[in-house]
């Protein structure tokens, strides 16, 4: 009798085992039918972009399900050129402290101003040209222009026949006066210079004093004596004219056409004026041009 039932269990232990792997083999199917309806749905998906961080300009697809070690597609066409550094400023290189690391960027930019009374730049700056002062007249013309121009000496004019239409004339601009440091410019007409530092991007001319202000690191390009048109004659500009300035000596006549003069101080204690201190009447003002 117990050999019947140890049969009788053996076989039914059997059928079971049978039962389970058909069950087990039945959910295998099912379960890779629905991967492939998943993986099939997902490759029908529209390519989600976004945004590379290392690269903005740069959009990267990434498709749900993609297969990550398939072969790389046939590349693209090429993008638009770029625009590179002319190659003289990119050679150029400026250090600047970040924290306690000095660290070096390529020259990319760069700002002008106008050296007057010198026809050379400073060691700080390189020539873009020289010139001569011109403006328009100090007495006779009520219009015109009343800024101070740097006119190239390798002028080019308009084609046609030439006509003095009494519009805005432009005069050369004399000294008429001598500066203490500039002897013998009386009389003669005042040279210039447009200068480009490359490692700067501002400029500021600053009255009052030969020093440049601020505790911002700006670097002195010149300075000098501030000047300007005669107080009876028409407005001009106040510009900063170098202390060793220099004039073409063309003529010994006093033309006064366009003219500079040195700027003095007038101050007052009861209001109309400079304040007095620290300004005093008759002192000649000085000026600094600097950059940063």
């Amino acid at each position: 009798m117990d050999c019947h039932l140890l049969l009788l269990a053996i076989f039914l232990c059997a059928g079971v085992s049978a039962m389970l792997e058909e069950e087990l083999e039945m959910l295998e199917t099912i379960e890779t039918s629905r991967s492939r309806r998943a993986v099939d749905r997902d490759a029908e998906t529209p390519a989600k972009v976004v945004t590379n961080p290392l690269a903005p300009n740069a959009q990267t697809p990434i498709y749900l399900g993609q297969c990550i070690m398939c072969p790389p597609g046939p590349p693209g066409p090429p993008g638009t050129p770029g625009f590179p550094l002319r190659p003289r400023l990119a050679e150029r290189y400026y250090d600047y402290q970040e924290g306690n690391e000095t660290r070096r960027m390529p020259v990319a930019g760069g700002v002008t101003f106008t050296r007057w009374g010198k026809p050379t730049c400073p060691e700080t700056a390189e020539l873009v040209y020289h010139g001569i002062m011109a403006s328009s007249h100090s007495s006779g013309h009520k219009g015109s222009g009343s800024n101070y121009l740097c006119m190239p000496l390798d002028p080019k004019f308009a084609e046609g026949t030439p006509s003095y239409s009494s519009g805005g004339a432009v005069y050369g601009v004399e000294f008429n006066t001598n500066i203490l440091t500039s002897q013998g410019i009386l009389n003669s007409e005042a040279t210039c210079a447009v200068c480009l530092s490359m490692t700067k991007t501002t400029s500021i001319m600053i009255p009052g004093t030969d020093e440049c202000l601020g505790d911002q690191g700006w670097t002195l390009e010149y300075n000098g004596y501030l000047m300007t048109n005669h107080q009876n004659y028409f407005k001009s500009e106040f510009v900063c004219v170098d202390y060793e300035a220099e004039g073409i000596p063309r003529t010994s006549h006093d033309n006064n056409e366009a003219t500079l003069y040195l700027a003095d101080a007038t101050c007052s204690s009861s209001g109309g004026g400079l304040p007095c201190p620290p300004y005093v009447t008759g002192y000649d003002i000085l000026c600094a041009v600097c950059t940063f």
